[in-house]
């Protein structure tokens, strides 16, 4: 159970008494038995800082607990030690701004076509990783679509771990370049203008797909007339949400660019078997959707192959549209 000792307790007694409005955040309870964690830790917000009003959304997925701010930020952190401050100016920004975004970075950030997507990893009691957190607050408001993930890796060292964490602070920009130590915004920015939509990993389109920006992914892939390597599991990804985000940038491809839609239809009936039929239904009504004359003979060899009556029926309004 994370204990917040009495300095820490009255930080967010002063902090709280110093807002005038309420702070509104949301915690996401999961499967993971370090949600019980973060309930304890919910338990001390409430009675220390009666600003911050919480929400409880609780989910099956496979996901780690966390704190959501906004749609911008994500704590998979208990924020105690050197984590606490940051932590509140991110609440009550840009109440007590403590660092600023100079006005010509400003001006850049808007410009960004790409989002800066950022994740942060810190530990409880590192003297470094606060001003990291100060350096990236500014630049992920800056622009509508920011996003900041923030990993405790003593609570989750197994994604430390996955993304080969060494030191702490690291900064992983848009899951392509890693600064480590002491960083400047401007050297993110640096970062995030030079990211080639093309090389985002799978994760990192997840999370645009999430946060409601499929119609961005979308616009991008049209834009380099490419689908992104990465793309192509998020269409059977167990998700709904997430299979469901992708199908949808693959319709908006449709609209401009119908051939490079086209495009994601091999890959997929490469491994429909493999699927269960939640998903062979999804490649079944995307095949409808985007396909054309040439995916009949395919869908065609599996009438009176398929077992579960859901499926014969999107098989059969595929080659409707198909015919159509």
């Amino acid at each position: 159970m994370p204990i917040l000792n009495e300095k820490e307790m009255h930080i967010l007694r002063e902090w709280s008494e110093k807002l005038d409005r309420p702070v509104p955040l949301r915690f996401l309870r999961t499967p993971d038995t370090r949600s019980d964690s973060f309930q304890a830790f919910c338990s001390l917000l409430h009675e220390a800082a009666p600003s911050i009003h919480m929400a409880q959304e609780a989910t099956q997925e496979q996901e780690l607990p966390a704190f959501l701010y906004q749609k911008a930020w994500c704590f998979h952190a208990i924020p105690t030690g050197t984590e606490l401050e940051p932590f509140l100016e991110i609440l009550a920004f840009p109440d007590f701004q403590q660092s600023s975004l100079p006005e010509h970075l400003a001006s850049e950030v808007k410009a960004l076509s790409l989002p800066p997507d950022l994740q942060i990893f810190v530990s409880d009691g590192c003297p470094f990783c606060p001003g990291a957190l100060r350096q990236i607050i500014p630049l992920v408001f800056a622009h509508p679509a920011g996003r900041a993930t923030v990993v405790d890796c003593g609570l989750f060292p197994e994604v430390a771990e996955h993304h080969k964490i060494q030191a702490v602070p690291t900064v992983l920009v848009n899951g392509i370049y890693r600064l480590t130590g002491a960083v400047d915004m401007a050297d993110i920015l640096k970062l995030v203008q030079k990211v080639d939509p093309s090389q985002l990993e799978t994760d990192a389109l997840k999370r645009m797909l999430k946060e409601g920006q499929a119609l961005l992914l979308a616009e991008m892939m049209v834009k380099k007339n490419l689908v992104f390597p990465a793309f192509h599991p998020l269409l059977v990804d167990l998700e709904w949400s997430v299979r469901l985000g992708a199908m949808v940038a693959v319709e908006e491809m449709a609209a401009s660019a119908p051939e490079l839609a086209r495009e994601v239809l091999p890959p997929l009936w490469r491994i429909f078997q493999q699927q269960n039929a939640s998903i062979q239904g999804d490649i079944l009504y995307l095949t409808g959707e985007v396909g054309d004359e040439n995916w009949v003979p395919t869908l065609k060899s599996l009438e009176g192959r398929l077992e579960e009556e859901e499926l014969a029926g999107s098989l059969a309004e595929a080659l409707e549209k198909l015919a159509g």
